[in-house]
Formats: C-alpha cells, sequence, structure tokens
C-alpha cells in the first residue's frame, strides 16, 4: 500500500518537475528575489549562480529533455520491434510456403515411382556427391 502510494507520489511529482512550466516558475521566483535581495561578493554571487540558477532553474530542464529524449527513444523501439514482427510474420510466410512446396514434390516422386513401377517409395532427401568428386 505504501510503496504504491510512494509510485503514485514520484511518478506526479516527476511529471509535475520535469515541465517547462515548472522552470520558467523556478526561474522567476530566483530572480526576483534579486530585485530584494542582491549578493555583495564575489562569493555571495557564485554561491547564488550555482544553487539558484544551475541547481533550481537547470534541473527541471535537464528533466524535460530527458523525458522528451524517453519518448523519441519509445518511438524508434516501437518501430523496430514493428519491423522486426513484419520481417519475421513474412520469414513465416516463406517457410510455409517452402513447406507446401515441398509436400507438392514429395507427392509428385511418389506418382512418379507409381508410374514407374517402383515397389516401394523412398523420397527421403539424400546427399549426393558432385560428378567429378566420387573417388577423392
Amino acid at each position: 500500500m505504501i510503496s504504491r502510494l510512494n509510485d503514485l507520489i514520484a511518478d506526479i511529482l516527476a511529471d509535475a518537475l520535469s515541465t517547462m512550466a515548472c522552470f520558467w516558475i523556478i526561474t522567476v521566483m530566483v530572480v526576483v528575489v534579486l530585485f530584494w535581495q542582491r549578493p555583495n561578493t564575489m562569493v555571495g554571487w557564485i554561491t547564488y549562480i550555482s544553487t539558484a540558477i544551475f541547481q533550481a532553474s537547470a534541473l527541471p530542464v535537464l528533466a524535460f529533455v530527458a523525458k522528451k529524449e524517453g519518448a523519441r527513444q519509445q518511438v524508434l523501439l516501437q518501430e523496430t520491434h514493428d519491423t522486426v514482427m513484419g520481417e519475421l510474420d513474412k520469414l513465416g510466410n516463406l517457410i510455409q510456403e517452402i513447406n507446401d512446396t515441398h509436400d507438392e514434390l514429395r507427392a509428385l516422386v511418389s506418382q512418379i515411382h507409381v508410374k514407374v513401377g517402383a515397389s516401394e517409395v523412398d523420397v527421403t532427401v539424400t546427399e549426393e556427391t558432385p560428378p567429378g568428386e566420387a573417388d577423392s
């Protein structure tokens, strides 16, 4: 129960915090603070820029870009899956055609044996030696 609730909250927060709207809200809040309180020293500015700009504003953008790239990867994976499944279906059809042709050929060989008068019909596939390689 708690695990499902945690997952639900995490999903909602991840979706909300990885939007460009979140980026703009945080960026406006970070910049508006400068009207009332500015850092006085170089160390203050460096601290402000690293914490406020990079950590607050950049993280939603990074999450947004990662989310977009994940969606692109999902589309690519689906296209690849569909292509592979289509090729697999074609291969299955070819194998079925080969099996049908094989059955037809076996039937023809049986008919030939009957017409020739062979008493036993042996339609097994044997490997024949090509001419000129018999006594190598």
